[in-house]
């Protein structure tokens, strides 16, 4: 929460002394103050601004312009110069109200870093975050947990940003957002109704609309039907659309509100009884889509922070709702939660939060219903859904999939705030990308030899799509991939193999990859030998000879990326059967390590342990004397080809002396 000026203060209590001010400028502070009690700051500003221009060093004027463009969304950037002059001259001693302060309070220190951390400036944000901790009482724990929390936020937001969540924003249309801020959007759970607010000139109207084949329908302003004087605003909404809920809020105190849809018509809301509303603050509230558990906000007594998310669940027996229970220190922290909203599963709630691992002010956070009945621990939906401001009221559909959002987007809002469906990509629900190209086979026309174009995941080789250029050497390759990182291989008749490595990065903005290539011919082939590695006896560690033999074939498989290649390895006769086929495959296995080593992946060779077969010296002399140069020869490991992009790549044969040859 970006810290709201709230004054206690009235008319009556501001100080008479306005000596070295005219009457229109001191009527100009006042309705400053009146309308900045009231959070009205569009209309404080414009009081505030009326005494800057004649006091344009004083302080306190301007602490009050900056706090006032802090609240004023499109707006927020022009807080900065105003509180870089306030906080030249702070006091401990600042006097609330009154026009003849020239200095500005502390917290001017404090709403600094948060302008700082708005625009991301987070270096300059942390510094007055921790000039600000230097003033507070070490009784004040709560402020200083609050700042120290926001200190924690810039270096996660500096982490989120560096790893942005991929998805996308479907503006709702201009049949429901216009020029008008529309915010505030609530889903049933089929998708079928959207309630949501649009600010109108002198009020806030709550409209209703119905999904239809085509779209949204034209929207009804359901104010009066409920009865509203523009201060309801809709906080939930059952899963059938046939319930809503809102919260009233007079500035001082918040309660719930409910109204039914009977005869499409909304009835007039009326305000929930206990145990839901309280002398307290009340705001937010959900139903689980079986409509039996109302999941709210309330800082009534008992609350672990300020505002709680608590559950009632309702006892049809009585028709009422039961006892509230907190929702528990897993879900709830010693600062603000608001807005829950379940999914339509009912399994994963999501929530905003000013605690848990928040990147400043309210984030939205989701959990999800473990089968013990309790709640996971949350974790933050990513920037830049999430920014370093107040983000609140997300309503999901399907979880981790998409939901519905109020926000305002520079390439795809209308006006002002715009309603969007946002759909997120990952391993559950990927993204459309769109591959396209065009290949050049040197020495030929493009359409004499077709190019196979594939679509691989780097870490497991597996084919995601494939295709074929056309006769003009063009391709285009379409597929659904979350993040990460992909090969993409052309392979045609007589050329080299062509792989490019892509990385699909979590930027929500990536649709489209375009790669062009092109592709050498096939040389007229020189022999190139698979060597064969020998082993000492009784051994599966490679000497420093054979290794370099190793890495050699390494070096063979890098420069033809197509080469597949069978891995046997093999013993002389000494030892058992059992125990010889045990130690050709460590043998084997050591040469494939050292081919992982030099990154060629093993879906390149396979692996086998042959033990004693196929030899190729004797093992024994005619007159059974042992035959050691001969064993050394069937100690060994043999490649052979499985695949090959050219033809001239064969298995090195084992030179084996007369007199050591099987007859």
């Amino acid at each position: 929460m970006k810290r709201v000026v709230i004054l206690t203060v009235f008319l009556f209590s501001i100080s008479p002394v306005f000596s070295q001010y005219s009457k229109d400028v001191k009527r100009a502070f006042l309705d400053g103050e009146y309308f900045l009690a009231l959070e009205s700051y569009p209309d404080a500003l414009e009081g505030y601004q009326k005494v800057y221009k004649v006091d344009p060093n004083n302080a306190n004027i301007n602490y009050r312009v900056g706090i006032c463009y802090l609240n004023i969304p499109g707006k927020k950037e022009q807080a900065i110069p105003y509180l870089e002059k306030a906080v030249k001259e702070t006091t401990d001693k600042y006097k609330e109200g009154n026009i003849n302060e020239k200095k500005a309070p502390r917290d001017a220190l404090f709403f600094l870093g948060t302008a700082y951390l708005l625009q991301y400036r987070f270096d300059d944000a942390k510094s007055y975050f921790q000039k600000y901790l230097t003033y507070l009482e070490p009784s004040d724990t709560l402020d200083i947990a609050f700042v120290k929390q926001e200190i924690a936020a810039v270096d996660r937001a500096r982490d989120y940003m560096a790893h942005p969540i991929a998805f996308n924003l479907e503006n709702v249309g201009k049949n429901i957002n216009n020029a008008n801020a529309n915010f505030d959007p609530v889903v049933s759970g089929d998708e079928s109704t959207l309630v949501y607010v649009t600010s109108l000139k002198f009020y806030d109207a709550v409209f209703y609309a119905k999904k239809t084949k085509t779209g949204w329908s034209t929207p009804r302003n359901i104010t009066p039907e409920i009865q509203s004087d523009g201060d309801l605003y809709p906080a939930g909404i059952s899963f059938d659309g046939k319930t809503l809920f809102f919260s009233r809020n007079d500035r001082f105190n918040s309660d719930i509100w409910i109204s039914h849809l009977k005869d499409s018509k909304w009835t007039k809301a009326e305000k929930m009884d206990k145990p839901i509303n309280t002398k307290y603050w009340e705001s937010s509230a959900t139903l689980s889509p079986d409509g039996r558990t109302l999941y709210f906000t309330s800082n009534r007594k008992g609350s672990i922070g300020g505002l709680d998310i608590y559950l009632s669940h309702f006892d049809e027996t009585t028709g009422t709702w039961g006892p509230a229970v907190n929702l528990g220190r897993n879900i709830n922290t010693e600062f603000n939660e608001e807005t829950p909203f379940l999914s339509k599963d009912g399994k994963t709630l999501y929530f905003s939060s000013q605690g848990h691992s928040s990147m400043g002010g309210f984030d939205i956070f989701y959990c999800k219903l473990k089968k013990n009945g309790e709640w996971a621990k949350p974790k933050n939906i990513g920037y830049p859904i999430n920014s370093t401001d107040d983000d609140l009221f997300f309503v999901p559909i399907v979880a981790k999939v998409y939901g519905y959002y109020s926000m305002y987007d520079p390439e795809k809002s209308i006006g002002n705030k715009d309603i969007f469906r946002v759909e997120f990509y990952s391993d559950l629900n990927p993204r459309p990308v769109q591959f396209t190209g065009s290949v050049e086979l040197k020495n030929k026309p493009s359409y004499t030899v077709p190019v196979t174009v594939q679509l691989k995941n780097k870490v497991t080789g597996k084919v995601i799509a494939e295709t074929k250029t056309s006769p003009s050497g063009t391709y285009t390759l379409k597929s659904k991939v979350p993040e990460g990182k992909y090969l993409l291989v052309l392979n045609a008749n007589d050329y080299h193999q062509k792989v490019k490595e892509l990385t699909i990065p979590g930027d929500y903005s990536v649709t489209s990859v375009k790669e062009n290539a092109t592709m050498e011919p096939v040389a007229p082939p020189a022999a190139i030998q698979l060597p064969v590695i020998f082993f000492s006896f009784d051994k599966a560690r490679l000497s420093a000879a054979e290794k370099e033999k190793a890495s050699r074939l390494a070096e063979i498989m890098k420069k033809y990326p197509g080469l597949t290649i069978n891995i046997t390895g093999y013993a002389d006769s000494k030892g058992s059967a059992g125990y010889n086929r045990r130690l050709s495959m460590k043998r084997a296995r050591a040469v494939a390590k050292v081919l992982k080593n030099a990154g060629i992946p093993s879906s390149r060779y396979t692996l086998k342990g042959a033990g004693e077969t196929n030899f190729v010296a004797i093992n024994n002399y005619p007159d059974g004397r042992d035959c050691p140069k001969g064993r050394a020869l069937n100690r060994r490991v043999e490649i052979t080809v499985v695949k090959s992009p050219v033809k001239n790549i064969k298995p090195e044969p084992v030179n084996v002396p007369e007199p050591l040859r099987i007859k």
